[in-house]
C-alpha cells in the first residue's frame, strides 16, 4: 500500500484521545446510542474547527441556566424554538467544507478501529486515490474502502456573556475575550454539558468525556439519548407536527408561520443540502448507519487486496 498517502485518523488533532474516550464510553452500550455519541464527537469537532467562532455567537435571552448567547450549526435558534415555539432565524455556523469532509471521514473510521475489535487498523488516504480509507481487519487483510457519514443532530454552542444586548443581537468580541467565555453543548430539552472556557486545553473534548465518565450523570446522559432518540423518530417518519423534526440536520423549510410572524428569510431553509453541517446521504443509507448494519457506514468499494 506504499502508492497511497496513509494517515491516522485525527493525528492532526490535539483532542485526539479525549475523543477516543468519548467513543470508548459506547462501546458496551446499544447500537443506537453508539449513533448518538457519533454525533455528540461530530458537533464537538465543528464548534472546533469553526474559526473565528466569536463572529457567529448571538445574544439569546432563551438560553437555560445561566448562558445567555447561542451559536448554531442550523439556521434555526434552537433555545428560542424551544422557549415557547419561536422561530427565530440565527444564520447557521458551518466550519469550511475541506474541513468538514476532513473531520466526518476521520472521526467515522476512529469509531470502527475503536468499537469493533475485529478492524484494528483504520487508515485514511490522502489526495485523490480511488478510496477514501484502508481497513485493516484482524486477519490482516486489507481493505479499500469509502466513507459516508453525517451527523443527525448538530448540538449548538452556548456561552455566558456579561453585558446584555438586544436578542439576537451579535455581540463585539475579540478572539481573546471569546477564549475567556464560559461555555456549554446543548443538547436540547434545557440539557447542557458544561464546557467551561472556550479553548482551555483540549477543549471541548476533555470537559464532554469527563462528564460522560462521571457517574453523577448517568441519569441526565440517558435524557439526552432520549431527546436524540425523539428526533431520530421524527427524521424517520418525516413527522412534522415534532418539535424534535425540525432540530434535525435537512429538515428543510419551515411552517408558514415562522415567515408570517417571526419574519424568517425568504428563500431560507432550516437546514438542507446547502446550509446544514451534515447532510443526510439517502434515508436507506441513514437506516443502515443507525442500526449498523454496516461497520459506521463504511462501504466497501473494492475487493480485500
Amino acid at each position: 500500500m506504499e502508492e497511497y498517502n496513509l494517515k491516522e485518523p485525527l493525528i492532526d488533532y490535539p483532542w485526539k484521545d479525549e475523543a477516543i474516550r468519548i467513543i470508548q464510553f459506547s462501546k458496551d452500550k446499544s447500537e443506537d446510542f453508539r449513533a448518538f455519541i457519533f454525533d455528540l464527537c461530530m458537533s464537538l469537532a465543528y464548534i472546533d474547527s469553526t474559526s473565528g467562532i466569536e463572529k457567529y455567537i448571538e445574544y439569546c435571552q432563551s438560553c437555560p441556566i445561566h448562558y445567555n448567547g447561542h451559536v448554531g450549526f442550523i439556521n434555526l435558534c434552537g433555545t428560542c424554538y424551544e422557549d415557547g415555539g419561536k422561530w427565530q432565524y440565527q444564520k447557521a455556523t458551518k466550519p469550511q467544507s475541506g474541513a468538514l469532509g476532513k473531520l466526518s471521514s476521520e472521526m467515522i473510521l476512529k469509531f470502527v478501529e475503536v468499537l469493533f475489535d475485529e478492524f484494528p487498523e483504520t487508515y485514511s488516504i490522502g489526495g485523490t486515490a480511488l478510496a477514501d480509507a484502508l481497513i485493516k481487519d484482524k486477519d490482516g487483510n486489507q481493505i479499500l474502502a469509502e466513507v459516508k457519514s453525517a451527523p443527525l443532530l448538530t448540538y449548538p454552542l452556548l456561552v455566558s456573556i456579561e453585558d446584555s444586548f438586544e436578542n439576537h443581537a451579535k455581540p463585539i468580541l475579540t478572539s481573546s475575550q471569546c477564549k475567556e467565555l464560559d461555555s456549554g453543548l446543548y443538547l436540547h430539552d434545557g440539557l447542557v454539558i458544561p464546557l467551561g472556557k472556550i479553548k482551555s486545553e483540549n477543549w471541548p473534548f476533555k470537559p464532554v468525556a469527563d462528564f460522560l465518565y462521571n457517574s453523577i450523570n448517568t441519569d441526565i446522559i440517558a435524557k439526552m439519548f432520549k431527546t436524540w432518540s425523539k428526533t431520530r423518530e421524527a427524521y424517520q417518519l418525516k413527522d412534522r407536527d415534532s418539535k424534535y423534526f425540525y432540530l434535525a440536520n435537512a429538515s428543510g423549510d419551515p411552517p408558514l408561520i415562522a415567515k408570517e410572524n417571526f419574519n424568517w428569510p425568504n428563500k431560507e431553509s432550516i437546514s438542507d443540502s446547502k446550509t446544514s453541517a451534515g447532510m443526510m446521504i439517502s434515508k436507506k443509507a441513514f437506516t443502515k448507519f443507525l442500526n449498523w448494519e454496516y461497520p459506521m457506514r463504511i462501504i466497501p468499494k473494492l475487493k480485500p487486496l
